[in-house]
């Protein structure tokens, strides 16, 4: 990416009209050779997961600063949504962090005696517990696990490996 002394962005792929000379130079020009740009210095954007980017600007020293804006909190919960929907555990993975919980035992004897006979089928056979399925809600609201907790405890579950 290129400016202008003023500051203005030209892309790589962009004509440019020289503005003192008048010269038009087509997108497959060099732009390093044109004496009235300047390159850029390019960054990345952050990746907080509070900012929502809302553009960028070129500093005095040709730096990218990328700006950004706060996110809505219904962008905040869209996206929180959007995480728990692709929230899930292997059986390994879930009874693992519950072990490292400290409630394997008492969550294990719960889904035993529980009356539901599919739970305890899904407990015992499932491959998979979804973050949002009935079991976990179920079993979050008689462990009284607040969803913070059932997210990291997703979270931390999901990067366990054998």
């Amino acid at each position: 990416m290129f400016c202008t002394i003023n500051l203005d962005v030209v892309n790589d792929n962009d004509f440019y009209i020289c503005r003192e000379t008048n010269v038009v130079y087509p997108p497959t020009w060099d732009k390093e050779t044109i004496p009235s740009l300047v390159k850029v210095i390019e960054s990345t954007p952050l990746s907080d997961t509070n900012l929502r980017v809302a553009g960028f600007h070129i500093d005095e020293n040709f730096n990218q600063v990328w700006d950004y804006v706060n996110k809505t909190e219904e962008e905040l919960l869209q996206e929180l949504e959007l995480e728990r929907s692709k929230m899930e555990l292997t059986k390994f993975q879930c009874r693992a962090i519950l072990l490292q919980l400290g409630i394997l035992d008492q969550v294990s004897e719960f889904f035993e005696q529980s009356q539901n006979k599919m739970w305890v089928l899904a407990w015992n056979e499932a491959n998979y517990i979804l973050r949002n399925s009935d079991l976990v809600k179920f079993a979050a609201t008689q462990f009284n696990l607040s969803d913070e907790q059932l997210d990291n405890m997703f979270r931390t579950g999901m990067s366990i490996g054998v």
